[in-house]
């Protein structure tokens, strides 16, 4: 990702209008504004997409934002996350009741600030954030450590690694204090035609009553331009996803686009 330029366009003057102390007010502003301009140069990516299957999906959104540099640099990384996401498991509630399936519906708020350290070779980023979840289980599983909604914090590593100018792997974890949920994955890739990237895909999720694991095959990166000078991305994943606990498999298809600003 290249750090975009940011021009500023001048419209006419009527200053036989402006009176001088308005006029001195407005050179103030301006003068405050391209003096500070610079150091809140930054680059940011909106993304959305979705994933999942008949046994499991997840849906999120978020905004990732480099204030004082540009995405593959080396410095301070924002990010915020909205996550909606379904899954199953099983376990007894009662002496009679055993085994027993269990749907869940989650949703998410997640805010993170790290750093990431970046070159030639690849980058890594380190973050932590505050995280709200809640869950709702049908039936009910009130012994569960989903029953019941909180904040937790979060710690997530990202990076990416080239092998050389048209392999590499990109790899994230994170997990989830307070409510001991864990994601991983892992993304060996190629480059072909005009930047994109394809691979296969490796993921697990689960915690202390569930585990998902899917593997499959992902396309990234491709560009297209609606608009002059706007940069969308687009990606795509599917394969299978199972639970090793269950004994489950599933198919699972999945969608991603991005917007670099």
């Amino acid at each position: 990702m290249t750090r975009q330029s940011h021009r500023l366009a001048h419209g006419s003057e009527h200053a036989l209008n402006i009176s001088r102390p308005t006029l001195r007010a407005m050179i103030a502003l301006a003068t405050l504004y391209t003096a500070t301009s610079p150091l809140m140069a930054g680059q940011g990516y909106i993304t959305a997409g979705f994933a999942g299957g008949p046994k499991a999906l997840n849906s999120y959104q978020g905004i990732i934002y480099a204030p004082f540099g540009n995405l593959s640099e080396t410095g301070l990384v924002l990010r915020t996350w909205n996550k909606a996401f379904r899954f199953s498991y099983k376990t007894d509630l009662g002496p009679t009741a055993l085994n027993v399936p269990i749907t869940a519906l989650g949703l998410s708020l997640e805010g993170e600030a790290g750093w990431q350290f970046a070159n030639d070779q690849g980058r890594i980023a380190l973050y932590g954030g505050i995280v709200w979840r809640d869950h709702f289980l049908t039936p009910d599983d009130s012994r569960s450590s989903l029953s019941k909604s909180r904040i937790g914090f979060s710690a997530t590593l990202d990076g990416e690694y080239k092998l050389s100018a048209d392999y590499g792997v990109m790899a994230n974890a994170s997990f989830l204090q307070g409510f001991n949920q864990y994601w991983v994955q892992s993304r060996p890739y190629m480059k072909v035609g005009d930047g994109w990237k394809v691979g296969l895909d490796a993921a697990s999720s689960g915690g202390k009553d569930y585990n998902n694991t899917r593997l499959g095959i992902f396309a990234s990166d491709f560009e297209y331009s609606f608009w002059s000078k706007k940069r969308m991305f687009f990606g795509a994943e599917a394969g299978i996803q199972f639970s090793l606990k269950d004994n489950r498999f599933t198919p699972y298809a999945g969608l991603n686009m991005g917007y670099l600003f």
